[in-house]
């Protein structure tokens, strides 16, 4: 939404530039609203880039907080994750992963070796898994 207000600014004055460079005296600022003169289109053209930075700024200042608590949930998802492994392991200790994707899932992001059982017809045994970043 914001980049089709952008184009229609642009496009707007483009159109009140062109009209007064051939001296034709229009060129639509909104609704209902004519430019006569350069200082005409530029007055409503500084008024509209205003009003545009401050919503670029509201913009920027929402990304930033969102940003953080993306990080704050991240943290907490992780822990949660460690909380539920820790619990398993009092709970189930002869469980084994399955596999290095069940090691992901539960939020393994270090490349290295875990112990995996694909099933209970095998006993678990040591795997290298890489994990993508």
């Amino acid at each position: 939404m914001l980049q089709s207000k952008m184009l229609k600014f642009f496009a707007t004055f483009l159109v009140c530039l062109t009209a007064n460079a051939l001296e034709l005296g229009t060129g639509e600022l909104g609704e209902g609203e004519k430019c006569e003169t350069f200082s005409a289109c530029s007055t409503g053209m500084e008024k509209r880039l205003a009003a545009l930075e401050n919503v670029v700024e509201k913009m920027e200042d929402e990304n930033k907080n969102i940003k953080e608590e993306n990080i704050g949930l991240r943290t907490e998802l992780d822990a949660l994750r460690k909380d539920v492994d820790d619990v398993e392991q009092v709970v189930t200790p002869w469980k084994v992963k399955a596999s290095c994707q069940e090691h992901a899932d539960r939020g393994v992001t270090e490349n290295g070796n875990y112990r995996i059982r694909p099933n209970l017809n095998v006993n678990p045994f040591e795997v290298n898994c890489e994990f993508r970043k």
